[in-house]
């Protein structure tokens, strides 16, 4: 069993009631200790699968590391797993010295020094020295406030010398706020900046994944265990009227739909979740996400490559009822309804009725497996820097038959050509394919019916084709599906293409005078196939097949023009952002069905041959969106801020009466704790009173068809002699 990757590991709180017989295998006790505390081990097989144990006992809440001490076994706990080693193993431990200083080379006293995962420690002296007890299988952990902490491995070493850097004031941090950035302590909006703190040591399958749990007021809910739907993200509620959906923004370009991210490649993520989302205007209602993707770093070049293979499993499963609770629920309601208990739950008339044989959340839920290799060079030199990266993740989801693969590749490189000349490019290219699941649907949601699937039934029958509702009298269960059946049939191919290509310039015209132009062109291509067979078993039968194929293509090209200045004065600082941007997305679509297939073989399932091959849908759409914006950031010493956005959009989707909007917003910020009354609190790092107004639009989650209905031919009879006229309809 394996924890997940977000599970804290908690050994010395651990305990576990488990009986142990003399002579019983240690690997065999070690795997009964993991499933039952949830924590995971790794150790080296070879020193433990041949031993048995001659400890024996029935212990009741006993900590786990106090069991493991009795088994001879030594436990250091690091991160999300925890390391055993036979105590035989263990070499003596010894004295190991060293220094501990800042990346200046000064020596940092009162650093504290332990042993991982026991109680030894003691910490560095005025010289940064430091000595302590300790052995070659142990790791050691330096730690100080003001400093990033730092694990060392002792191994064969006596003397360690560590180098501790300094943790950078988040006040002083640069967020990205769109079309521009701003440092954390001037602003004036609820912007926030995502941690992305030991990312690269997850393995996640998207950016709502990366974001769950590290924004105030951003609610990221994964639904019914598909790895081909993207999480849903809600910032500060619904959004709007419509539900509106996030709005993401890639190094500055604003991407159409939920990207294909590696997580791996990115660098930096900002959240906009009040009024300073105005900078966005019409689709800014569901909030915004920025994402900045890594870029080359001067120097020599580094190579990085990492692989991961791991295990993902429903944590908390719904408990249905067994066969006899759902018996008895049945006579309360016929006892209290006044009528006839159905014969399905009279034991008199079917007594194997009231014997559980299927636990059908068992059965529909799976531990999935995983894997996620990386690979990534970067480098650069004084005037030139590149990033390239490629990923591929292969992940099963947890519930039966379903699955998503995943390719990623990415280059990004920025050249300075002339003092005052910049230009680059981010490229990126994704491909995904999965196999989904309908986890929801009132009629065929395999969860729903797992639920309420009799659990006197079984999933197959003895000859192994799919079982229907079990017993002689199956319509008193209702109409329901056999969930296994619904999932292992599920035959779907549903590749996606994804190309970006992002180049920009940017131009120092004076100084604390920047223009900057980007262009950002987004090709996807999507294709459907969805083969739908017979269910013949008695519950919710289906005598018929279908085969459903679609093709969908967009194209999008965004262009952005953005002057920026930027300037002070005695305490005054200014900085002015405006700029004029353009948006323009074609889609077509093709859509295509056929039924009655005789043989449905996997080689046959092509439209060819269907007997019946229903008239083929087709659609063109092409919206534009062209935008001008003005913000302007004033502050006065830092401490009293003050913020002014607008933007005017105009969108094809809207009749022209209608089409141009303003948006808005106003915000400000005091800084109470740069006041001279408050300077000498020591404790206080920062306290800042402020507010913000602003007006969004919610035209983002909206197509053209939801707003313009396109003309669907059809024909009805008029007149006082009917006759048949052709016409159109939306």
């Amino acid at each position: 069993m394996m924890a997940s990757p977000s599970m804290a590991q908690r050994l010395d709180k651990s305990s576990v009631n488990i009986k142990i017989s003399k002579g019983e295998k240690l690997d065999v006790i070690l795997h009964k200790i993991e499933s039952l505390s949830g924590l995971h081990f790794v150790y080296n097989p070879d020193l433990l699968q041949e031993r048995n144990t001659v400890l024996s006992g029935n212990f009741k809440t006993e900590p786990v590391r106090s069991l493991l001490n009795k088994l001879g076994i030594n436990a250091v706990e690091k991160e999300d797993y925890v390391i055993l080693n036979t105590q035989a193993n263990m070499k003596a431990n010894r004295i190991v010295t060293g220094f501990v200083r800042d990346t200046l080379g000064t020596a940092i006293a009162g650093v504290s020094v332990k042993v991982v995962g026991t109680q030894v420690g003691t910490t560095t002296d005025t010289k940064g020295a430091f000595r302590i007890e300790a052995g070659p299988q142990a790791v050691l952990s330096f730690s100080m406030v003001g400093f990033h902490s730092k694990e060392v491995a002792v191994g064969e070493n006596e003397v360690i010398n560590v180098t501790l850097s300094e943790e950078r004031s988040t006040l002083s941090e640069v967020v990205v706020v769109g079309y521009g950035t701003q440092k954390k302590e001037t602003l004036t909006g609820a912007v926030s900046l995502v941690s992305l703190d030991k990312l690269s040591s997850r393995s996640v399958n998207s950016v709502g994944e990366v974001l769950a749990g590290k924004s105030p007021g951003v609610i990221v809910t994964n639904e019914g265990g598909d790895p081909t739907a993207s999480p849903r993200i809600n910032i500060r509620g619904a959004g709007g009227i419509n539900g509106e959906s996030v709005l993401y923004v890639i190094d500055g370009s604003i991407f159409l739909g939920t990207p294909q991210l590696n997580p791996n490649d990115i660098e930096s993520i900002s959240v906009l979740k009040d009024a300073s989302a105005a900078i966005y205007g019409a689709r800014a209602s569901g909030g915004v996400v920025l994402i900045t993707t890594k870029k080359g770093k001067k120097g020599q070049m580094q190579i990085s490559v990492d692989a991961k293979l791991g295990q993902q499993s429903a944590w908390r499963k719904l408990q249905p009822l067994n066969a006899e609770q759902r018996a008895e629920v049945a006579a309360t309601a016929a006892k209290n309804g006044g009528t006839t208990i159905l014969p399905a739950f009279d034991p008199t008339k079917y007594p194997e009725g009231l014997v559980t044989k299927t636990n059908w959340m068992d059965e529909v839920f799976r531990n999935a497996a995983l894997q996620d290799y990386n690979a990534a060079i970067n480098g650069g030199s004084e005037k030139s820097s590149f990033y390239l990266s490629f990923n591929y993740r292969n992940a099963e989801g947890i519930v039966l038959n379903t699955k998503t693969k995943r390719y990623n590749f990415r280059i990004n490189s920025e050249h300075q050509l002339t003092p005052w000349l910049k230009v680059g490019e981010n490229l990126s290219y994704s491909s995904t394919n999965g196999n989904g699941a309908n986890t929801s649907s009132d009629y065929t949601g395999a969860l729903l019916s797992a639920i309420y699937y009799p659990t006197n039934g079984t999933p197959y029958n003895a000859d192994g084709s799919f079982a229907g509702l079990p017993g002689p009298f199956p319509g008193d269960y209702g109409d329901i599906i056999n969930p296994v059946a619904e999932l292992m049939r599920i035959d779907i191919n549903n590749p996606v293409n994804v190309l970006v290509v992002n180049p920009y310039a940017s131009i120092q015209l004076a100084k604390g005078l920047t223009f900057r132009s980007n262009l950002s062109i987004t090709k996807s291509n999507a294709r459907y196939k969805s083969f739908t067979p017979r269910r013949p078993e008695i519950g919710k039968p289906v005598l018929s097949n279908s085969l459903v194929e679609r093709a969908d293509d967009a194209n999008d090209i965004l262009a952005e023009q953005v002057l920026n200045y930027k300037t002070s004065f005695d305490k005054h600082q200014l900085d002015l952002t405006g700029g004029y941007t353009f948006q323009k997305t074609k889609n077509t679509y093709l859509y295509t069905s056929g039924a009655g297939f005789d043989d449905e073989s996997k080689q046959y399932r092509y439209l060819t041959n269907a007997n019946t091959i229903q008239p083929s849908e087709s659609g063109y759409a092409s919206t534009a969106i062209s935008s001008l914006f003005l913000r302007a950031n004033y502050s006065y010493n830092d401490k009293y801020l003050l913020s002014l956005i607008g933007r005017r959009d105009g969108s094809s989707m809207l009749t022209k009466e209608n089409r141009f909007k303003n948006y808005a917003s106003a915000s400000a910020g005091w800084v109470i704790s740069k006041e001279e009354f408050l300077k000498s609190v020591t404790w206080l790092d920062q306290l800042k009173l402020r507010g913000s107004y602003g007006i969004l639009g919610n035209l983002g989650s909206l197509s053209a068809a939801a707003v313009n209905p396109l003309l669907a031919s059809t024909q009805s009879y008029f007149g006082q002699t009917p006759t048949l006229q052709k016409g159109y309809v939306q």
